[in-house]
């Protein structure tokens, strides 16, 4: 768990908000692309924060295609990195969301407001001069091979445990406790074999993310 995040997700025109905890590993949640981003919101709970600060959010038009969102970035060392680090991200992200127009909400919610009421085109801008875009892409490459796994497994055993909990309500009460432990033990058992089977797939991604030819960057609506 770490800091406050948004997901809204517009699918045949009906808009969805949720939010969760997901700032310390906003950006590698979404680096992991779309099927695993849908995944995630359809697993919480539908809130919207309104004007509730928060520490990153990501509107996923599927109707259209377009991914606009913002982060804040705590392991970013100054401004410059912090800038880089975020160039970065949005090249990687136009490798794993691809034929998607991807742009940076520079104004926070408030750019995803706009969006909602009048959804247009993101406009490529180019990124600053001087920027090491490939060290802020292998920033988040990095992330993504260290943190993906445990992130992925993490909500498997979530997923897991709340399913049960839920089961157990149809039990007898005397059962419910054995029950619920014998699922805690399953649930550990496949958060384990998940790390395992995760870690490949985050290596042949942030591959993909570490790949030096050129994806489009867009930074605005």
């Amino acid at each position: 768990m770490g800091s406050t995040v948004q997901y809204v997700a517009i699918r045949a025109g009906i808009v969805v908000k949720a939010t969760a905890g997901d700032g310390l590993t906003f950006d590698v949640r979404l680096a992991a692309g779309l099927a695993e981003t849908l995944r995630r919101i359809d697993t919480l709970t539908a809130r919207d924060l309104g004007d509730a600060p928060c520490d990153g959010a990501a509107l996923l038009d599927v109707d259209t295609r377009r991914l606009l969102l913002f982060t804040h970035q705590p392991w970013s060392e100054d401004p410059r990195t912090d800038a880089e680090n975020r160039a970065g991200l949005l090249d990687g992200l136009s490798r794993t969301w691809p034929g998607w127009q991807i742009g940076y909400a520079h104004n926070g919610l408030e750019d995803l407001a706009a969006y909602l009421r009048s959804p247009g085109d993101l406009v490529p801008t180019p990124p600053l001069p001087g920027l090491d875009i490939t060290r802020g892409r292998g920033v988040l490459a990095e992330r993504f091979e260290d943190l993906w796994p445990g992130e992925r497994a993490s909500d498997i055993y979530r997923d897991t445990v709340n399913a049960a909990s839920e089961q157990s309500q149809e039990l007898p009460a005397a059962d419910r406790r054995a029950f619920r432990k014998r699922s805690r033990e399953a649930a550990e058992s496949a958060m384990i074999e998940a790390v395992e089977q995760f870690r490949s797939s985050a290596t042949d991604l942030a591959r993909i993310l570490r790949n030096s030819s050129p994806g489009p960057t867009v930074e605005r609506p």
